[in-house]
């Protein structure tokens, strides 16, 4: 039976609606209880392995990520797992009932696990930013490795964020070399070895379903992509990121993303009006935003290298994609 240990307990002040503390951002005060709770508890941030925050209304967009703006800027690690638990009433001893049921039960699993108790083979491709820094050498744990955590097969990189070019790889929990090889690259890599994983897969067992997690490193930074990739976009971003914004607004309108009526908001005083920087300094990030293009188009092409195969092999029909782009 696994045991929870209160260590530290703090509380920010309390303040009445509207009153003194309506000013002040909610994740302001969250990140201040991290920031003390963790002093209290004369625990090393690093050693932090979960974040859970209770909370009800969002007053701004950082809200709806309340637990992990907090975890950041209370100084953890960027590693650590954060938790929202949003309810009308008691969401904050949810958020510690929930966090306290998770170790002593250890009764939380992801979908993989449970996919798998239900007769799927599991694998996942790419970038996995969910094991905490400290458990990544040989000797573990492995718990909170793709392996650890319902999936069979495991070929991608560990954090945040890596070189696409010489990527540093596990196969399973074993660190691996990539291919020495011109041209070699992470989101091609991935693409053919879960295309060659499933083929596998419905050729020994073609009823058994399977689940597959495909995460590339695009388009986080660092934006690696052939060069023909960004060369495909020259010019196409020389008007600037403040004529891009507003390009993006109308066509958001268009495509009904967002109300007709919406009014395109006021550039951040934190980014400088685009014609009043250099002509060197145009060139620069028109060709930074060029790069990301190419490097968004080239990740694209490789799902859909995965999309074609299962249609070659008469599963797409059979198949949910479910297609989340973020950073």
């Amino acid at each position: 039976m696994r045991e929870v240990v209160v260590v530290s307990a703090v509380r920010t002040a309390i303040g009445t609606f509207g009153g003194s503390l309506k000013d002040i951002p909610p994740t302001q005060l969250a990140a201040a209880v991290v920031r003390a709770a963790v002093a209290r508890a004369g625990v090393a941030p690093d050693r932090i392995g979960h974040v859970s925050f209770g909370h009800v209304i969002n007053t701004e967009p950082r809200d709806m990520y309340l637990s992990r703006v907090a975890a950041l800027d209370g100084g953890l690690p960027e590693g650590v797992t954060a938790m929202n638990v949003n309810r009308l009433c008691g969401s904050g001893l949810q958020a510690i009932v929930s966090a306290a049921q998770s170790i002593l039960r250890g009764d939380t699993v992801t979908v993989a696990e449970t996919l798998k108790l239900r007769g799927y083979n599991t694998a996942a491709y790419g970038k996995w930013h969910n094991t905490p820094d400290y458990e990544l050498s040989a000797t573990g744990p492995f718990d909170r490795w793709p392996t650890g955590l319902g999936f069979e097969e495991f070929y991608g990189f560990q954090g945040g964020e890596a070189n696409q070019w010489h990527t540093p790889l596990y196969e399973g929990t074993t660190p691996i070399e990539p291919p020495d090889e011109p041209g070699w690259h992470f989101s091609e890599a991935i693409a053919e070895r879960c295309i060659d994983w499933i083929g596998s897969q419905k050729a020994v067992n073609p009823d058994k379903p399977f689940f597959v997690y495909w995460a590339p490193g695009a388009a986080h930074a660092p934006h690696h992509v052939a060069a023909q990739w960004a060369d495909k976009y020259k010019g196409k971003f020389d008007h600037g990121w403040d004529e891009q914004r507003r390009l993006t607004w109308e066509r958001q309108k268009q495509l009904g993303v967002i109300p007709a009526d919406t009014t395109l908001t006021a550039r951040p005083d934190s980014i400088p009006a685009w014609d009043t920087r250099s002509a060197g300094e145009k060139r620069l990030y028109a060709r930074m935003q060029e790069v990301y293009a190419g490097f968004v188009e080239h990740v694209d092409a490789q799902v859909g290298k995965i999309v074609d195969r299962l249609e070659e092999m008469g599963i797409r029909d059979n198949t949910l994609l479910i297609y989340i782009v973020g950073d």
